[in-house]
């Protein structure tokens, strides 16, 4: 949970960091990104949820116990959060990045700071 934990992290890091570009991809992608990741993280955190109630573990090998429907549903909730190229999460983190590279070096260098503070705590 501690990795999901980052990854939302980085996400609203993402997404502010888009807004604070101040261009139409960066604001477009800063409202996408927030509602993207909430749309994939909830049903995941739910099927999480399952999982434990149903092994009473909260190892990574208890994924193994499931049986196969329900492994192709974790990964149809997982592939959003990979950032998988189908789902929407892809489009505004491509828009975002797209809205971060076209500004200055500063502004590039303090979304790398960001992301390498946020990661190390």
């Amino acid at each position: 949970m501690k990795n999901y934990s980052f990854s939302s992290i980085l996400h609203l890091n993402l997404s502010l960091i888009s807004i604070l570009s101040l261009n139409q991809c960066g604001i477009l992608s800063g409202i996408f990104i927030p509602i993207t990741h909430g749309i994939s993280s909830i049903p995941l955190s739910l099927f999480i949820g399952l999982i434990i109630n149903k092994t009473y573990l909260r190892n990574i090998n208890s994924i193994f116990f499931i049986n196969n429907q329900l492994r192709i549903i974790l990964l149809f909730f997982l592939s959003p959060n990979l950032s998988f190229p189908i789902p929407i999460n892809f489009i505004s983190e491509i828009l975002s990045l797209i809205s971060i590279l076209s500004t200055n070096l500063f502004f590039r260098f303090i979304f790398i700071l960001s992301n390498y503070i946020s990661t190390l705590f």
